[in-house]
């Protein structure tokens, strides 16, 4: 990993202190120009184009993580859930530290009921964005569901402090075991 300082004056779209993969720096540069054909189709619900275009980009840099996690995307949006699981995965393959596909990943297992596996793939996004309040709300849900209260308890109570508007599932979360003592 790379640590980036943007200039006061950088127009981008990161946070100054963000970290960027060196497998995500060394991108060719047809596969970002096929990834962002892939994206502006995906903006255009252009589902299969965006498809094609993304493997595309994935075969010209089989370790273009970023281009797994949008595959995923939109498999999801397909209804192709095996497959977005193993885009996912894929992309927290090639980048362990990638939390927006981790997210993801968690996501599709809350959805299947397994909860324990969410709950490893939550933590793991908790430690690279400690603020990501949807993660600490499924989080802290994953958690009561397993058995462990306290903690759910403690994650509902900090998505809520995040500030992040309509977090009432963390207040669920929260009434529920507090309810319950």
């Amino acid at each position: 990993f790379v640590r980036v300082t943007l200039k006061p004056d950088a127009q981008a779209q990161i946070s100054a202190d963000s970290s960027v993969a060196v497998v995500d720096i060394n991108v060719p540069r047809k596969a970002q120009k096929e990834f962002n054909k892939g994206v502006d189709s995906f903006r255009k619900d252009k589902l299969p184009e965006a498809k094609s275009r993304f493997e595309a980009a994935i075969a010209l840099y089989p370790q273009y993580a970023t281009a797994y996690n949008y595959l995923g995307v939109v498999e999801i949006r397909a209804g192709a859930t095996a497959s977005a699981q193993a885009a996912f995965e894929q992309a927290t393959r090639i980048n362990d530290k990638y939390a927006g596909a981790l997210l993801n990943l968690g996501k599709i297992m809350y959805q299947q009921k397994k909860y324990p596996e969410t709950e490893g793939a939550l933590l793991r996004v908790i430690s690279l964005e400690p603020q990501n309040a949807l993660a600490l709300a499924m989080l802290a849900h994953a958690q009561l569901l397993n058995g462990k209260p306290d903690l759910g308890l403690a994650n509902a109570r900090r998505a809520h402090a995040t500030g992040v508007p309509h977090m009432a599932s963390a207040h669920l979360i929260a009434a529920n075991v507090l309810e319950s003592r």
